[in-house]
């Protein structure tokens, strides 16, 4: 899928990144490892030397990941771009893109997803909020509207689901 601008060309740019995996595994805590039903102290420390020890299985990649900048969602103003917004399939699934974020020991591209749905209210973001902790809808635009200002923040990735029926 293709997001294009009123001359029908792509505006897609590419954000790179060395994710350091092994960096990734080896700095898990048990606090930061969720789990389904309770386990002993010492079950749960069985479980994180399991887990790093897939560090040693893994191997550091590049990842490359295609995004629409915030530049073309809004012009100068801070108004949305209807034209971009109006291309966002429903369904998509919607990822903010990030230039030198670090999470867990490596630097990583993507710090949050949420769905991008058409509802009667328009284009809306739907996501986990950490905040409000349950899952919300916000219009889209209004959600990335707060990111003008952030210049670590690139874009949105937006992966399209196809169903195989």
């Amino acid at each position: 899928m293709t997001i294009h601008n009123q001359n029908n060309q792509s505006i897609a740019e590419i954000d790179n990144t060395y994710i350091n995996k092994k960096a990734w595994y080896d700095k898990k805590t048990l606090a930061s490892i969720k789990l389904l039903s309770p386990l002993t102290i010492e079950k749960q420390q069985q479980l994180l030397a399991r887990f790093r020890g897939l560090s040693a299985e893994v191997s550091n990649q590049e990842a490359h990941i295609p995004y629409v900048p915030l530049t073309a969602l809004y012009d100068k103003q801070g108004r949305p771009n209807q034209f971009i917004f109006d291309q966002i399939p429903s369904g998509s699934i919607i990822e903010i893109v990030r230039s030198d974020w670090k999470a867990d020991g490596t630097e990583l591209d993507v710090s949050h997803l949420g769905f991008a749905l058409r509802t009667k209210d328009g284009l809306v973001y739907r996501e986990a909020s950490l905040i409000k902790k349950e899952v919300i809808d916000i219009p889209l635009a209004e959600y990335l509207r707060k990111y003008l200002n952030d210049r670590a923040f690139n874009g949105i990735n937006i992966q399209l689901v196809l169903l195989n029926k």
